[in-house]
């Protein structure tokens, strides 16, 4: 036992003994002041996961443990550390990379705030605190990680997508997902998605290699995905400039959940289908399949999102749309893939039949090239 433990232990007795036949009342503050001292010595915590056994994993135990490889890491850490606020005045500073690195291990497991506070050895409204901060930094950040093809990448984003099975003149494609989250407190219902489910919406455009291109959150419940991209900021972008949100006459592919438009090719409905229609529906689909690996890549690695257990309802999008950009940040930098995670999109889509003359006769000339 520490030597400095032991001699105060001993005076705590000796002073007890007094006090029984003493009323001083210098002693009994010194009493209470060596207990409370005590007691901050015994609830100090050990250094130990992110001081000594992360600095020696390998490149693959990093990778296993982080979900995003170490050099991603670094790279992302030298990006934002300037923005990245420490503990206040009178507390002790963690260190930025330990606070990225706590960030990164709550976003990739489901561990409890609990089990990471002691993971790391802080306290859990730290590990809360540190996280929403950083969260907060990435989302600040996003034009950095997360930007409208322009330029030479216009060309490389036509032709990647022509590569896949043959589309022309593709840009992006668009679709959603449902991050599950705890109910709500406050207005429950309008989370709701079905009887047992509450859920908030991520709409985003992806390229061929599967980075957003645009990301929108917010919407909750059963939204149709029309609904969601008319309120979304993009929508509103391409109407008032369509040069610079879809040159060279491109297009977004969306499934039947959108509208036909000149600027959104969605599928023909499945209803007695002629050759050409069904080999056009074909095509389209294995193109905009992109969407849903990039989902599912975004799910599988930040583990989180399968289920956002968080009381700051407010706080949500902030989370998702973090975990969006840190998807961003392992694409651009070619981090190995991890497994694909189930959508589990389970609820009912809801169709679209709107749709336009010149969504119309663009598709039916598309599908005759094809």
């Amino acid at each position: 036992m520490d030597v400095k433990l032991m001699a105060m232990i001993s005076l705590l007795k000796k002073l007890e003994d007094d006090l029984s036949s003493s009323e001083d009342d210098d002693e009994l503050t010194m009493l209470m002041l060596l207990r409370t001292n005590n007691q901050r010595i015994k609830r100090r915590r050990p250094n130990g996961y992110a001081e000594d056994v992360v600095a020696k994993y390998t490149p693959d135990e990093f990778q296993e443990h982080f979900r995003l490889s170490r050099t991603t890491f670094e790279w992302l850490l030298e990006k934002i550390a300037p923005s990245i606020l420490h503990e206040g005045v009178g507390r002790p500073t963690i260190e930025v990379d330990k606070q990225l690195l706590m960030t990164i291990w709550l976003l990739t497991n489901q561990e409890t705030y609990k089990q990471i506070a002691n993971r790391f050895a802080v306290a859990e409204q730290t590990v809360w605190n540190r996280a929403i901060n950083i969260c907060n930094v990435l989302v600040s950040s996003a034009p950095q990680f997360v930007s409208w093809p322009e330029g030479n990448c216009v060309g490389e984003i036509i032709e990647g997508f022509k590569q896949i099975a043959g589309f022309p003149d593709v840009i992006g494609v668009i679709g959603g997902t449902h991050i599950p989250i705890k109910a709500p407190r406050n207005w429950p219902t309008g989370y709701a998605c079905g009887k047992k489910f509450f859920y908030i919406l991520v709409q985003a455009i992806c390229d061929h290699r599967g980075i957003f291109t645009d990301i929108h959150i917010g919407e909750v419940g059963a939204v149709a995905g029309q609904e969601v991209y008319a309120k979304s900021e993009i929508s509103s972008m391409m109407e008032a400039d369509v040069e610079k949100y879809t040159p060279q006459e491109t297009c977004l592919l969306g499934n039947g959940c959108y509208a036909l438009t000149k600027n959104m090719m969605t599928p023909y409905p499945d209803v007695r289908l002629t050759e050409t229609q069904a080999k056009f529906n074909a095509i389209h689909a294995e193109t905009w399949r992109i969407s849903d690996r990039a989902f599912g890549l975004l799910k599988g690695r930040f583990r989180r999102l399968k289920y956002l257990d968080m009381g700051r309802a407010d706080l949500i999008p902030v989370v998702a749309h973090a975990c969006c950009i840190l998807h961003n940040v392992c694409q651009i930098r070619d981090d190995p893939p991890v497994e694909l995670s189930e959508l589990n999109n389970s609820e009912e889509q809801i169709l679209s039949s709107e749709q336009t003359q010149e969504g119309i006769d663009k598709r039916d000339y598309i599908a005759a090239l094809l």
